[in-house]
């Protein structure tokens, strides 16, 4: 278990608000993404012991994903809450553990956090996928906690184009984010393939996409001399 990387799934819906929150919110979220990630992966392992279920959610927290809980009862309920009110939740995303303890157990700047919910993004629009196609305003509403796209004057949080451009470099520096946008309409990411193999397939779709256009143009004027 040691050597496997581990992440804590939850729904996007979780980040609604927090960018533009204060520091004991953006906490509190850390410990709600725990709280519902640990007790829904308890709930699906349908463990039965003959302790009770306070005590064998915390030794599962524990054996299954090193965390040590320490107040059990609480952290078993307000993971019980959080399930039930985001059963209905759709997009979900995904945070290494160990990017989840830094910012838990460290102080981060404001653009750092800005790159772990553009990093929470991004995770969440690519899903198991190896590469993705997307664009700055599905990016932002996913950032807000939206699945769909939303108008930037109604997100919670305030960000420059110049900002979203640095903080993609930010990723691209520091969180292994492949990217290319040269001539696309949206932009090309990944977090598997390395940035050459993106930019092939990048321009190959815009070969189809034009190739497509012409053979759409040619059989409208087709159309056109049949009349």
């Amino acid at each position: 278990m040691a050597n496997k990387t581990l992440y804590f799934r939850f729904p996007i819906e979780m980040m609604r608000g927090v960018l533009s929150s204060d520091s004991e919110t953006k906490q509190q979220f850390l410990e709600n993404l725990l709280y519902f990630h640990l007790y829904t992966q308890f709930d699906s392992a349908d463990l039965i012991e003959n302790t009770n279920e306070v005590a064998t959610f915390s030794k599962y927290a524990l054996n299954g994903w090193c965390v040590e809980l320490g107040n059990a009862e609480r952290s078993y309920s307000n993971g019980k809450e959080l399930a039930n009110k985001y059963k209905k939740a759709k997009s979900f995303t995904s945070l290494n553990t160990s990017i989840f303890w830094q910012f838990y157990k460290e102080i981060k700047s404001s653009n750092e956090w800005l790159a772990l919910f553009m990093f929470l993004a991004l995770k969440s629009i690519i899903g198991a996928k190896s590469y993705g196609l997307s664009n700055n305003a599905l990016l932002l509403s996913r950032m807000d906690g939206y699945s769909i796209m939303q108008p930037r004057e109604k997100l919670s949080f305030k960000i420059t184009n110049y900002r979203i451009q640095e903080t993609k470099n930010d990723l691209r520096l520091d969180w292994g984010l492949s990217y290319y946008a040269q001539h696309t309409r949206g932009f090309y990411f990944s977090f598997k393939l390395p940035i050459e193999k993106l930019i092939k397939i990048a321009e190959e779709q815009k070969r189809s996409n034009k190739l497509k256009a012409l053979k759409e143009k040619e059989q409208k004027i087709l159309q056109e001399l049949r009349k």
